[in-house]
């Protein structure tokens, strides 16, 4: 495969990746609120922008804000409504183009992980401050067109691209820039395994226990996944732990039997 092949390769994965994370965000949909609970579609498309050329961005904006709008039409089933539009808009070119931006600026993919510093500036550039821009266009549509409250909507937006850009972007990064990403993980599968096994154990607590929130046994869990399995381990912990609480959610609204 050629350098361009891949190139297009990538894209493409890029694209589709885009879409289903997307669509997963708009299955997950409160029935509350009109803003997705968790949007991973966020973290994928800046992943992409940040670690490719700026000449390649206005394409996969393109194509990426398209692919927004397609999954919502084939998750909702309903025509796309200006709405979804400003939404779609608010996600691919304020929250993905900002925050990539931004850490191109500031940062470069060898040094964000690997300091305090470079960690740090990921926490700002990437998950606090993109999605309070994105949250005002999205709030602001939600608040007109529904009568939502514009503070509650714009909390919503901002939490969770700030929660899903921080859990699933690390993993990208490091697997995509990392000559052994997997290596801590491959050298204890063991013990990888039993940490895993734990969080779904203290996961199936929080749900079916009797007794008071447990949810501070996640704290070990993370710390574990720290100390011997490095950025890797950590994300694919925070990502389980995220996909268990869901899951809890779902089935505390009743959504899930």
């Amino acid at each position: 495969m050629t350098a361009g092949q891949k190139s297009y390769a990538i894209a493409g994965v890029t694209v589709v990746a885009y879409f289903l994370a997307g669509f997963l965000g708009l299955v997950l949909l409160s029935q509350t609120y009109q803003i997705a609970l968790v949007w991973p579609a966020t973290a994928i498309l800046m992943t992409y922008l940040y670690l490719n050329e700026v000449s390649k961005w206005p394409l996969m904006l393109a194509l990426c804000w398209a692919a927004s709008v397609l999954a919502d039409y084939v998750a909702v089933g309903d025509a796309p409504t200006i709405v979804n539009v400003l939404l779609s808009t608010a996600d691919v070119f304020l929250d993905a183009l900002i925050g990539a931006a931004l850490l191109r600026r500031f940062t470069t993919p060898e040094r964000l992980f690997t300091t305090i510093r470079g960690t740090s500036l990921f926490l700002a550039l990437a998950c606090v401050i993109p999605p309070a821009f994105g949250g005002v266009l999205s709030a602001g549509t939600v608040a007109v067109a529904f009568g939502a409250p514009f503070l509650e909507q714009w909390f919503i937006w901002w939490a969770s691209t700030a929660v899903s850009v921080s859990l699933i972007m690390p993993l990208l990064v490091v697997f995509i820039t990392s000559q052994t990403p997997l290596r801590p993980i491959r050298t204890r599968p063991s013990e990888f395994a039993g940490l895993m096994v734990l969080t779904l154990a203290v996961g199936a607590l929080n749900n079916y226990s009797s007794l008071a929130e447990l949810h501070f046994l996640y704290v070990p869990m993370m710390l574990l996944a720290a100390l011997r399995f490095g950025v890797m381990g950590v994300g694919v912990t925070a990502t389980l732990i995220t996909a268990i609480e869901i899951f809890n959610l779902l089935v505390e609204a009743g959504l899930i039997g």
